[in-house]
């Protein structure tokens, strides 16, 4: 057990990343369509950038936040069915769902791998990037969806008692 705390402090980190950058884009996204609105009707020359880039910016937003739903709990869920299960019923409830959205990260990450390099000639209308950064948060949603399954099935074989969420702190600096 000791490896898997290590392994979740190296996860709370990550998490800590993904919490930090998507505030940073949250409040770029506030600054471009700030920037947006003022340009069109302060300036009558409404900037060509700013729709494309909050559209981008959603995507990198929610996308790794979803992922780490997953690992923190606060994913959407329907919790009257588990609590007609026994607590043995639970955890092989869990572990089922765990191993399907573990199929489903996969499927994001293959799927945005694919599109990436399907699309990475292409150019984002209005700021000429290429269309792979489209889909680079859906693989790296996939890859943390995955990593996040797989350290909840280590939590529930290694402890089935104590909840498949390591429950740690976050990380702090």
């Amino acid at each position: 057990m000791p490896i898997l705390r290590a392994v979740s402090r190296v996860l709370d980190l990550a998490v800590w990343i993904i919490y930090a950058f998507s505030a940073l884009a949250m409040a770029s996204l506030v600054i471009f369509a700030g920037w947006q609105v003022w340009g069109r009707y302060v300036l009558n020359s409404s900037p060509t950038w700013t729709e494309q880039a909050a559209l981008l910016l959603i995507l990198y937003i929610s996308l790794p936040l979803a992922a780490v739903g997953i690992r923190q709990k606060f994913h959407l869920a329907v919790e009257i069915f588990p609590d007609m299960l026994s607590p043995r019923g639970r955890y092989w409830q869990e572990m089922f769902v765990l191993v399907g959205l573990g199929f489903f990260g996969w499927a994001m990450a293959d799927a945005g791998i694919e599109l990436m390099t399907r699309t990475v000639r292409q150019a984002i209308p209005l700021i000429g990037w290429s269309r792979a950064y489209t889909y680079l948060p859906l693989a790296i949603s996939g890859v943390m969806t995955v990593i996040f399954v797989a350290e909840r099935i280590a939590w529930a074989i290694a402890d089935p008692k104590r909840a498949s969420h390591p429950q740690s702190a976050p990380f702090s600096l």
